[in-house]
């Protein structure tokens, strides 16, 4: 996997359960500012514009490790991302509760992360 910088964006390919992925990076936290003990990237994760259109949703901010990016099947796209400025008022909410203890970061692949937080949402949604 090439080096990863803020302002890339990573492609997947459209899986059994997931759409076509872009992900796009808009933070990285080094390993000593984290309990994790590991670098965080904070991601924005667009499905591909049909899949939205079928419901699919954008996550404007979605904090993995670097291990757990690392083992997603990603394909470098771009290094030059335009900044996306709600992206960074996600990121510093998020921040803020991370660095309390009240929120935390997932370790899982960008794809398993992605459903895992789209079905959560549906699910609370529908009940």
């Amino acid at each position: 996997m090439d080096t990863i910088k803020v302002g890339q964006v990573w492609t997947s390919n459209r899986t059994a359960t997931t759409p076509p992925l872009v992900c796009t990076i808009g933070a990285i936290d080094p390993a000593e500012n984290n309990r994790s003990g590991e670098p965080i990237l904070s991601i924005t994760v667009t499905p591909h514009p049909k899949a939205q259109q079928r419901g699919w949703p954008v996550v404007g901010h979605m904090p993995v490790t670097l291990r757990a990016f690392k083992r997603s099947d990603l394909t470098l796209h771009t290094q030059d991302a335009p900044e996306n400025p709600r992206f960074h008022a996600a990121y510093t909410a998020w921040r803020e509760r991370y660095d309390t203890k009240l929120s935390g970061v997932f370790d899982a692949s960008v794809t398993e992360t992605y459903i895992n937080i789209i079905g959560t949402a549906r699910s609370s949604m529908s009940a």
